[in-house]
């Protein structure tokens, strides 16, 4: 396993927004600069955690995994800073998305690659860090 370190890690994740600058093309112009980063990020995470010769396959599938609790993590986000859901809703809603995530991720790596990537065991029950009594 062919991992990036740390420090470059940090690095990379640090130069984001030029590699995207310098990466955009005609044919994805019109691709939202921070959605582009975001992708740029979480290639950079798994290179750092799980290898940067880990099996496209994967990488496509975990993708496709992705992009959607991501999607529905920003929505919900957005609707707890505008008031329209408690701290207490955003918790368990988050909680459902976490544990969503780490089920589908099970699907698609070992118990090793998952433990690397997310420090959790398959099929586990993520501890969201967050107190909605705190919030509100």
């Amino acid at each position: 396993m062919n991992k990036i370190s740390e420090q470059e890690f940090i690095h990379r994740v640090a130069n984001i927004p030029l590699t995207v600058l310098r990466n955009t093309s005609l044919r994805n112009i019109f691709t939202p600069f921070s959605r582009r980063c975001q992708e740029q990020e979480f290639e950079f995470t798994i290179d750092h955690k799980l290898g940067t010769d880990f099996p496209a396959d994967k990488r496509q599938r975990m993708r496709e995994i992705f992009c959607p609790f991501n999607i529905n993590k920003n929505s919900l986000l957005k609707k707890y800073k505008q008031g329209a859901v408690s701290g207490e809703q955003f918790a368990q809603q988050m909680q459902l998305l976490l544990d969503d995530l780490i089920a589908k991720y099970s699907q698609v790596l070992s118990a090793d690659e998952l433990n690397s990537f997310l420090g959790v065991a398959p099929n586990s029950h993520a501890s969201f860090p967050f107190d909605p009594h705190q919030s509100d």
